[in-house]
């Protein structure tokens, strides 16, 4: 199929390979015209393709068309009709679509030896002999089926070992190929046999212990059983015919499980057909029960899902039916999700979203064929279980015969969301006065002014003018206050003598506390003939808004300084936490900052002329510039006063800038030159 497809000429270039018969030939260079398998856009570009091609041949051959779109597996087509003649119909436009494009349609095999008649022998799979040879058979998408018998069926081939690891147990498991699930009972012993390696940490190349080792290789040994399991291709469909899905969930401490049926009625004939099933190993954290047949139900309703989109091509009449034996989970599920905790939340929304809370029932747990899924068959049980191939007797029966589906009243307080205790209180909002104003100028003259209004003292003795003295005071005043809010548990132990906690974020500063009552850094400098406030400046938190009152004012004093020069202005009197984040936090935020040093623009000079940048001989391209003119006298006649004028001769090319200048007189200037 790849080599069908031509790559356009102009991306020919990107495969290329070097070839040569012998070592004696020269190397020569190929490239190759189609589509190469083993590239990574090859399986793409194939089926992109054959897209195409349904789309562009749709008119001619509606049925073939939508056939090649829809059962299109890589190179496989895998369909099928319910009558011969609507078969036919599909063979013949297909093998007309495809040889418009220049493919031929090969390995042809049916379950009807009419479809095979006028084809050649060469075209198809293997010679097919439906007088009774039942052992012809052929690999469908992995999965073995003979014609003949219309059933799929299985190979078990694995390798003799002498002694079994991790590594190796793996690798047979895997050798399992059982995409649709039918033999799930049996799969999920391995799955929880490898879980319980896992939980001894038992190493990919370690032997397996005596106990492990006889359990897994009784277990291997079993597996040549299932090779006498038949399943039905056929599962009863018609388009006309009525169907239901019955779907099965069940968990256990070991794993869950979901499984499908189809029931088919068609007149008077009932038949149950098992379709796909799914397992998953529990978790190695303890989850109770409940919450496990939950996650099952979950499966289950995604498993059909799946189920629903593969078959939406098709017109078939389905009604679903979903069984589980816990009472809890139908609890839960037919239930308001808000009512539950997260988990059970979560995973009742899921069913909701992908099921109608009205298509569930509760069947009892020895008529669940899930069970046998989530709690393990030997494979040598396995094909004479009616329970897992056919599902409970009474599906067969019609509907007034089932069984009693009515749920009763079970116990779900343990799921339910607690209720929350709510408290309401009216609180009085506090007037912060650091939060009001963005400038400290402004903010430590209210405050001057707040602070005369309640000073009784200086009432008789009012200035117009605020004076050094009270914005000092007041300066102080909202320094206490900052840090009485964030620093109070450090600020208490160093009044009661203790000290202060190593958690703190200020303990590396050694602080104390001044007579003021202002908390500042402390250190050696005690001695040191320097302001007070560089000896130990006043600490203070970065998430205080005075703090950052302080940093856009040493802004506007540094003449919109850097964070650098903030930083240096600060430090002179504070002692501000995380002091670099807050200086460059403004620095980004100052407008002006912003635009003035914004990074202009520049155009691109153009490109350098040819004969600057190709390797040449020097001086073969020169440049000349002339220099102003210099009165000069001549060594030997020092009278002779004359003008001469500077020349400068420069080499074109980049790499050989050489130079050299020149002194002529306006004589020969005059002259030809």
């Amino acid at each position: 199929m790849f080599r069908q497809i031509l790559i356009h000429p102009e991306e020919t270039k990107f495969q290329q390979i070097i070839w040569r018969d012998n070592s004696a030939k020269p190397l020569q260079l190929y490239k190759l015209l189609t589509v190469t398998y083993g590239t990574t856009c090859a399986p793409f570009l194939s089926i992109r393709v054959l897209q195409q091609l349904a789309d562009d041949e749709a008119s001619k051959y509606p049925i073939g068309s939508e056939i090649l779109k829809r059962d299109l597996y890589v190179d496989d087509i895998i369909s099928g009709a319910d009558d011969i003649n609507k078969a036919k119909e599909i063979q013949l436009e297909l093998q007309k679509i495809l040889t418009s494009g220049g493919f031929k349609l090969r390995k042809w095999f049916s379950n009807s030896p009419e479809l095979l008649y006028d084809l050649l022998s060469e075209d198809c799979e293997i010679s097919f002999n439906f007088d009774g040879n039942s052992d012809s058979s052929i690999k469908a998408l992995g999965l073995f089926w003979n014609p003949h018998c219309d059933n799929f069926f299985f190979k078990i081939t694995l390798p003799i070992r002498s002694s079994h690891t991790k590594r190796t147990l793996l690798s047979d498991a895997a050798k399992l190929f059982d995409p649709l699930g039918w033999l799930a009972p049996t799969i999920i012993l391995a799955k929880i046999y490898f879980q319980r390696l896992w939980c001894a940490g038992i190493g990919w190349d370690d032997p397996l212990p005596l106990p492990l080792k006889d359990d897994w290789e009784n277990y291997r040994k079993s597996l040549q059983a299932l090779e006498k399991i038949k399943i039905p291709r056929w599962l009863g469909t018609f388009t006309s015919s009525f169907g239901e899905v019955h779907g099965f969930s069940d968990a256990s401490n070991s794993a869950y499980s979901a499984v499908l049926y189809y029931r088919c009625i068609k007149d008077d004939n009932i038949s149950i057909n098992l379709i796909t099933a799914k397992t998953k190993v529990a978790p190695i954290k303890q989850v109770s029960l409940p919450r496990l047949e939950l996650c099952a139900a979950v499966l289950l309703a995604k498993l059909f899902k799946k189920f629903m989109t593969a078959i939406e091509s098709q017109s078939l009449n389905i009604k679903p039916y979903f069984w589980t034996d816990s009472k809890v989970v139908l609890a839960w599920i037919h239930a308001l999700p808000i009512r539950w905790k997260t988990f059970v939340a979560n995973r009742v929304t899921e069913v909701q979203e992908m099921t109608n809370i009205s298509d569930w029932y509760h069947v009892r747990s020895e008529d669940n064929p899930a069970d046998c899924a989530s709690r393990g068959v030997q494979p040598y049980d396995l094909q004479n279980l009616a329970l897992w191939w056919h599902g409970p007797k009474w599906l067969s029966l019609p509907f007034s015969k089932w069984p009693n589906q009515q749920v009763s009243d079970c116990q779900t307080e343990l799921e339910k969301k607690a209720n929350a205790n709510s408290l309401s209180a009216n609180v009085t909002p506090t007037f912060d006065l650091l939060l009001k104003y963005s400038s400290l100028n402004k903010l430590l003259r209210v405050t001057s002014y707040i602070k005369r209004l309640f000073n009784f003292k200086m009432r008789n003795t009012f200035e117009e003018y605020l004076n050094p003295n009270e914005i000092q005071n007041s300066f102080s005043c909202l320094i206490r206050l900052s840090q009485s809010q964030y620093f109070a548990y450090e600020i208490k132990d160093l009044k009661s003598d203790k000290q202060i906690s190593n958690k703190s974020k200020i303990s590396n500063l050694y602080p104390f506390i001044d007579d003021e009552g202002i908390l500042r850094v402390g250190g050696r400098l005690c001695f040191a003939e320097i302001d007070q406030y560089a000896k130990h400046p006043i600490i203070l938190s970065n998430r205080c808004n005075l703090a950052k009152l302080i940093v856009s004012d040493a802004h506007i004093k540094t003449i919109h300084g850097g964070p650098q020069l903030m930083m240096s202005y600060i430090r002179n009197k504070f002692w501000i936490l995380n002091l670099r984040n807050l200086t460059k936090l403004k620095f980004h935020d100052c407008t002006l900052c912003h635009r003035f040093n914004h990074k202009r623009s520049t155009q691109l000079m153009g490109s350098l002329p040819k004969v600057r940048v190709n390797e040449t001989r020097p001086f073969r391209h020169t440049g000349v510039d002339y220099a102003a003119l210099v009165h000069s006298t001549s060594v030997f006649q020092k009278e002779d006063h004359q003008k001469r004028i500077k020349v400068s001769f420069v080499c074109l090319f980049a790499w050989l800038q050489k130079r050299f200048t020149l002194s002529l007189c306006q004589t020969c200037l005059q002259k030809d030159f």
